[in-house]
C-alpha cells in the first residue's frame, strides 16, 4: 500500500513539478476566455453570413448597421483570441521553466519586477476573458430580444 502511495505521489509530483500556481491561474483564465472567444467568433461569423446572403453591406446603398456590428465584433474577437493564444502559450512555456531555487537570493528590484510582470499578465488575461464573456452576454441578450434572424427569407 505504501509503495502504491509512493508511486502515486511521485507521479503527482512529476506532473505538478516546478509549475507554480500563478502559471496554472494564467492558463486556466486564458483558456476560459478562449472558449468564450471562439464561441463569439462563430456567432459573429454566422451573423455576418446571414446578412451577407441578404445583400447587406457595411457601406454604400445596401448599408445595414447590423453588418457593421457583425464585422466589428468579428474583428474584435479574432484580435482578442490571438492575444489570448499568445498568453496561453506564454503560460505553457512558463510551466516548463524551473523556478529559481530558494537558496539563491534575487535582487529586490528583480523580485518587484517579476511580481508586477506576472500579475500584469494575469490582469491582462482576466480583462480579455471578461471582454469575451461580456460579448457573449450581449449576444445572448440581443438574441433573446430580437431573435437570431432567419438565414434566408422563405417564400
Amino acid at each position: 500500500m505504501i509503495k502504491i502511495l509512493t508511486i502515486f505521489g511521485g507521479v503527482l509530483a512529476a506532473a505538478y513539478g516546478s509549475v507554480s500556481d500563478i502559471e496554472i491561474l494564467l492558463v486556466v483564465v486564458t483558456t476560459i476566455g478562449l472558449l468564450y472567444g471562439f464561441y463569439n467568433i462563430r456567432e459573429m461569423y454566422r451573423a455576418w453570413i446571414i446578412l451577407h446572403r441578404q445583400g447587406k453591406t457595411d457601406h454604400g446603398p445596401h448599408y445595414d448597421a447590423r453588418m457593421v456590428v457583425a464585422i466589428n465584433g468579428l474583428r474584435s474577437e479574432i484580435a482578442r483570441v490571438l492575444i489570448q493564444l499568445w498568453l496561453v502559450t506564454l503560460g505553457v512555456i512558463a510551466m516548463t521553466i524551473p523556478e529559481t531555487p530558494p537558496y539563491i537570493h534575487e535582487p529586490f528590484k528583480l523580485v518587484i519586477f517579476g511580481f508586477i510582470f506576472r500579475w500584469g499578465i494575469i490582469g491582462t488575461s482576466l480583462l480579455l476573458s471578461l471582454k469575451s464573456y461580456w460579448g457573449y452576454q450581449v449576444r445572448q441578450r440581443v438574441n433573446e430580444h430580437y431573435g437570431e434572424g432567419e438565414p434566408e427569407d422563405q417564400p
